[in-house]
């Protein structure tokens, strides 16, 4: 079928469903509404199903805020503006565990640590508190920890990993387990298990025993999980590959397997399998697809395994309970092709919050109980988009050059619905490059459509989420067939009179910001303008970089290589596809963006493309936004990130 006849079928059901094409003309937005805070975020349900808890934010305020369902009455609220929260959910219908995350350079450790907290929250009380403070059982050298990997069978208290010294404070800061109250303020966390030498994880038998430990020696790239052996540790599962094949994603409900995603040899996507506890053994196949990758498993709190997400443009769910599948799908079905996530849920899936996004919803959160006959609508995630205000996208598949499927999604501004009108566009390859996008609200594709252009996002070879062969038809393929895969897409546009071809743009972010540059070095003729946000350019210095700092993480030099390609780690392949020793062969203007504070690539990166541009004569422009990190969090960056690159935009085409 011809994309032309897709836009039609996509123009009426517009016309049919949600409201006339006119609106969105009549209601076009500014780059700051594209730019701002989320409004509402983190959608909780308590046990009961009568309460929610949110974070609500706005430009001067951020708060957590809990609701009555029964009274209708907001019973609490707190402000979280210096905790910088990430998550909330509810213990039981009085307590809620907020964490906060951040990663810092400790004082006495290697690499980046976690330095989460969490904190209890009573309603009844109204008192806030952090459950693990420094200096109190755990070492003083961190600034908390927020990770929970299991509740005691009471419901009062949390088992935490964190970095502790023995009983008497004597000996190695080690990663320890940490059982802590969740009541009283006066009760100290006591040390359950002081951490073995290069435990990275634990896991719990719902009664509070350890029932394996995870293990990962950096210097021998040795990983290993281990089981409690009478009073010694039993290895269960070993493997010394730098880039480990998996890692343990939770327990299954008989408490007799630890439960792990692996690629299935059969089909060549991922699958859910179980690991014995006796012996290690991997055999039972729990959730599989022949036709998707799994995205992520589905867990409780005691990190209880009740189904996995798979992947691809729209999420899609299976469970233990095969009721439970069916009751998702028919809820899927309740939103006509919008992409539903499961954002929160009772213990007994009784009450489900779900938050649908599309191109009819940008983020709206909706409760859904067993109780009640239709979802309950909560509030949206971006109060200023809506049906009205949202561009429509459309999913479509196209073949490269050499016949492999590239699926994309396309969105398309108020005038180009369904009508092929020779348009100016923007190609927005994605970062990673092992991610996806998603069919759900993106601010810069949405403020590129209302600015004007068709955004034209390709999932490029080496793209998760459509099968470990696609995934794999990347490696090697930097600067070569990953790139052509955009240019495929776009001569596809043109071919069916959607797209101007002497109209196109290539803006990305990360190695979005990669592949940006490399479309003006290797493939000029192309493109009219290169927008690089935090953008790779020097392959050589990012590895050299890389393979210093390799203790960081542990397998992200081996990720790195295996990616690119084992054989072409050498300085002259990695030079061949770095744009920065291209700058003579860029006949497009350039600009770069970068955020001065980033840890993930390196703002030096931006600056050796800049000063290779101006060097060889070529039109460069650079924005350094101060305090900003790989992604911009700050409203006002966002926004002037968005002005200067549509301003940029306009200016070339």
């Amino acid at each position: 079928m011809r994309l032309s006849t897709h836009l039609q079928q996509l123009t009426l059901f517009f016309l049919i469903t949600l409201s006339p094409f006119a609106s969105y003309a009549a209601a076009q937005l500014s780059n700051a509404d594209y730019a701002a805070y989320a409004s509402l975020e983190w959608v909780s349900v308590s046990p009961s199903g009568n309460r929610l808890a949110f974070r609500y934010k706005t430009d001067d305020m951020d708060l957590i805020r809990v609701m009555d369902l029964k009274t209708k009455k907001m019973l609490s609220g707190f402000r979280v503006d210096d905790i910088t929260p990430q998550s909330i959910y509810f213990v039981d219908d009085d307590r809620i565990i907020l964490v906060a995350m951040e990663d810092k350079r400790l004082t006495g450790f290697r690499g980046i640590i976690d330095v989460s907290s969490a904190f209890v929250y009573s309603i009844k009380k109204n008192d806030i508190r952090q459950l693990l403070i420094p200096g109190e059982v755990v070492y003083k050298g961190q600034s908390g920890m927020g990770h929970i990997v299991g509740l005691s069978e009471d419901g009062e208290h949390a088992y935490m990993p964190a970095f502790a010294q023995k009983r008497n404070g004597s000996g190695t800061p080690r990663y320890s387990l940490v059982k802590t109250s969740l009541g009283s303020k006066k009760k100290k966390p006591k040390l359950v298990e002081y951490g073995h030498r290069n435990t990275i994880d634990y896991f719990l038998d719902g009664k509070g025993k350890i029932m394996a430990l995870e293990k990962y020696d950096e210097d021998e790239h040795l990983y290993t999980i281990e089981v409690p052996d009478g009073e010694k540790w039993r290895v269960i599962h070993s493997d010394n590959n730098p880039l480990r094949d998996f890692g343990i994603s939770g327990i299954a409900p008989d408490r007799k397997h630890l439960v792990l995603v692996n690629e299935d040899p059969d089909t060549g996507f991922d699958s859910c399998y179980t690991m014995s506890l006796a012996d290690g053994s991997i055999s039972k196949k729990l959730f599989s697809r022949n036709d998707t990758d799994i995205d992520h498993v589905i867990t409780d709190i005691n990190r209880v395994i009740h189904g996995v997400g798979y992947s691809g443009f729209n999420p899609s769910y299976e469970f233990f309970d095969k009721k439970l599948t069916a009751r998702i799908a028919e809820l899927q079905k309740m939103f006509n092709g919008e992409s539903v996530f499961l954002s929160d849920w009772s213990a007994d899936w009784k009450h489900i919050v779900v938050q649908v996004t599309g191109t009819a919803f940008s983020g709206d959160y909706f409760l859904v109980s067993e109780d009640r006959k239709s979802p309950l609508f909560v509030g949206s995630k971006f109060e200023k988009f809506n049906q009205d205000t949202l561009y429509p996208m459309v999913k479509y598949t196209y073949k490269a050059r050499d016949g492999l499927d590239i699926p994309v999604l396309i969105t398309f501004p108020s005038k180009g619905q369904g009508a092929s009108e020779n348009l100016p566009a923007i190609v927005l390859p994605h970062g990673g490059p092992r991610a996806h996008d998603k069919f759900a609200f993106d601010w810069l594709s949405q403020a590129f459509a209302n600015a004007g252009y068709v955004v034209v996002q390709p999932q490029y070879r080496g793209s998760d989420g459509f099968g470990l062969d696609h995934l794999l038809a990347g490696t090697g393929e930097w600067g070569a067939k990953m790139q052509t895969d955009l240019l495929d897409g776009i001569d596809m546009l043109v071919k069916e009179g959607i797209v101007n071809k002497q109209k196109v743009c290539i803006v990305g972010w990360s190695y979005g910001g990669y592949a940006a540059l490399a479309g003006g070095a290797f493939n000029s003729d192309y493109f009219k303008c290169v927008v690089s946000v935090n953008g790779v350019s020097d392959l050589r210095k990012m590895m050299k970089v890389e393979k210093k700092d390799n203790h960081r993480l542990f397998d992200t030099y081996a990720y790195w290589a295996t990616v690119i390609g084992k054989d072409k780690m050498d300085n002259d392949s990695l030079n061949a596809i770095s744009p920065a020793n291209f700058a003579a062969e860029f006949t497009a203007p350039v600009l770069i963006i970068y955020g001065d504070k980033d840890e993930v690539v390196t703002p030096v990166q931006s600056k050796i493309m800049y000063k290779a541009l101006k060097k060889a004569g070529k039109e460069v422009e650079i924005l350094k936004l101060s305090g900003e990190k790989h992604s911009f969090a700050k409203p006002e960056n966002r926004e002037k990130t968005l002005n200067t690159i549509i301003d940029f935009v306009k200016k070339a085409i």
